[in-house]
């Protein structure tokens, strides 16, 4: 397998350009980690063409076609939100939150939908194309949004207008999105129909931030990371030293379950060596992570990262 292919199955990711390098992998704290993006249409989008194309091929009917500004004049919603690659490794930097802006998609396109549809299949500007069920495309949570952080969004996470999906992979949530048409049968898209998830539901986990050198024996160190599961609210993180006791940590609870939430626990060590820490989540649902059995614990492919994160320090 060579590089490119590599880092494609890594990140679940449409293929790019072979000159676009890879996310950077950044040494600083997970909780200002902004969304990163892999997928970058070729070419730019023209909003004064651009239009949101509704189809129904099952009838004879023309397409409906919507502008940006007509679906600006929904009522708009911030929100902070996670989005995850279901490609992101284990303890990977493919996960990062920011604040939307956008309108319930339900409220645009609520009354357009023809009867006995059961899919919208979606497809972007760069041709990469997905599908949702009706109920999870008209979810109160499942938004169409043009704002990232307070500005326009960036080319690179979906200019002019982008699906954010709650609870789901990036996969679903389809970037210079043009064009919905209502199907009444399953469509597997790009990474579904290479053996992806189909449903590309968050798996809860928790990831530990990198600590970086050597730390002296009886200082205290601040260990922290962030925890997700999609639309379930995480409800504790625990860590353990060298397969010990689950030692519970501090959450600071975001405004939403569908943000990631910080934990942190300051830790003296008492002994020095080589130390393994690992990091598990428990969710709403009573779910609490644990190794995979299946024999690949580390592998993303098809379901998300599922595996307890490990990281080694040294103790002096």
């Amino acid at each position: 397998m060579n590089r490119r292919d590599f880092l494609l199955r890594l990140t679940g990711s449409v293929p790019v350009a072979a000159s676009v390098p890879p996310p950077a992998m950044v040494n600083r704290s997970r909780h200002q980690m902004p969304v990163q993006s892999i997928r970058v249409a070729s070419t730019p989008v023209d909003l004064q063409t651009w239009r949101l194309t509704l189809k129904d091929n099952n009838l004879d009917t023309p397409p409906t076609e919507i502008t940006l500004s007509e679906i600006q004049h929904f009522p708009s919603h911030i929100t902070p939100r996670t989005i995850a690659c279901i490609g992101n490794p284990l303890g990977g930097t493919m996960i990062g939150t920011a604040s939307w802006r956008g309108v319930r998609a339900r409220d645009v396109l609520g009354n357009k939908i023809p009867f006995g549809a059961t899919y919208a299949k979606l497809t972007g500007h760069d041709g990469y194309q997905t599908a949702l069920p009706i109920a999870m495309l008209l979810h109160s949570e499942t938004l169409l949004v043009y704002e990232m952080d307070g500005q326009p969004l960036p080319r690179e996470h979906g200019y002019p207008l982008r699906l954010v999906v709650a609870g789901t992979y990036g996969q679903k949530m389809v970037k210079a999105l043009t064009s919905i048409e209502w199907i009444d049968h399953t469509f597997k898209g790009y990474w579904e129909s290479r053996g992806w998830s189909d449903d590309s539901i968050v798996q809860t986990h928790a990831i530990i931030d990198p600590l970086q050198g050597i730390f002296p024996q009886g200082q205290s160190i601040r260990i922290q990371g962030i925890a997700f599961a999609g639309d379930r609210a995480i409800t504790q993180v625990d860590i353990r030293f060298d397969g010990g006791a689950w030692i519970p940590t501090t959450l600071n609870q975001p405004e939403t379950p569908l943000a990631w939430t910080p934990w942190f626990l300051d830790w003296t060590p008492e002994t020095s060596g080589t130390i393994q820490i690992e990091a598990r989540a428990t969710d709403n649902q009573g779910f609490t992570q644990h190794q995979p059995s299946d024999g690949t614990p580390n592998e993303a492919f098809p379901n998300g990262i599922a595996s307890i994160h490990q990281i080694m320090v040294t103790i002096v």
